[in-house]
């Protein structure tokens, strides 16, 4: 054991109670650690990101159409699971400027057809 080591280990003592008393704490990775010694707390305290605190959010309302974007949410986590970044990713629709047959223009299907609904859900039909 270093001699480094072995200060951090005698700087630690339980009391009969089972209460652990220390010189100093330390904390790393954005947590630092303050001990009052006269009253035996410590603080604990996490640093902020670099993130300012509020929502990450997308496209909030709007109509798609062809060839229409909108924006959803994305964020980035580091090792310790902390938010470190927020954005959007931008989707685009593909700009559909051409149907074959009457797909463009159909108000019903051309020939009957067969419909089965299944599971929790509710249907009508019209001729």
């Amino acid at each position: 054991m270093s001699p480094e080591d072995k200060s951090k280990l005698d700087s630690i003592t339980v009391t009969s109670g089972g209460t652990i008393e220390a010189n100093n704490i330390v904390g790393s990775n954005g947590i630092s650690v303050t001990l009052d010694k006269s009253t035996g707390i410590a603080t604990v305290k996490h640093a902020n990101s670099a993130i300012t605190a509020g929502t990450a959010s997308g496209t909030a309302t709007g109509t798609l159409t062809n060839g229409g974007s909108f924006n959803i949410p994305t964020v980035t986590y580091d090792a310790y699971g902390h938010i470190t970044t927020k954005g959007t990713t931008t989707l685009t629709l593909p700009n559909i400027t051409s149907v074959t047959g009457n797909a463009g223009t159909a108000t019903k299907f051309a020939s009957n057809q067969s419909v089965t609904l299944t599971g929790d859900t509710t249907g009508s039909a019209s001729s």
